[in-house]
């Protein structure tokens, strides 16, 4: 037999972590959606497989999650979403697409809903 049939073969290739998630490229960051109407959610470069797809809220440094939109397959690039007629008015939701540390965040967009936007707390008198 020839040398190269009693070679060693090479190692194997370790899979490496999954690229991070791009954030969705829809909403845009200060879009106005409407509570009650469908919109698209579109993302690209997501990594493949179930990728949870939720809402969130609140200053962009400290996003809580609302409610969770869809499971979706990462390679899909688009969730449609009935956005719920019931969510309070807010101009701080963004999208995340993803699981952490690999998610992928919309930019703040505007939620105009029915329900009245949660109330400023009231300063106690001393």
């Amino acid at each position: 037999m020839p040398p190269s049939a009693w070679s060693t073969p090479p190692p194997p290739v370790s899979p490496g972590p999954c690229p991070p998630s791009q954030p969705p490229d829809s909403p845009i960051t200060n879009a106005q959606w409407e509570a009650g109407k469908t919109y698209a959610i579109i993302w690209s470069d997501a990594a493949p497989g179930a990728q949870p797809l939720n809402l969130m809220k609140e200053r962009a440094t400290a996003l809580q999650q609302v409610l969770q939109i869809a499971i979706v397959e990462g390679t899909d690039g688009l969730c449609e979403w009935g956005v719920p007629a019931d969510l309070p008015t807010g101009s701080d939701y963004a999208i995340a697409l993803g699981t952490p540390p690999d998610t992928g965040y919309t930019g703040l967009f505007t939620i105009a809903g029915s329900a009245s936007p949660d109330p400023e707390p009231v300063p106690t008198p001393r």
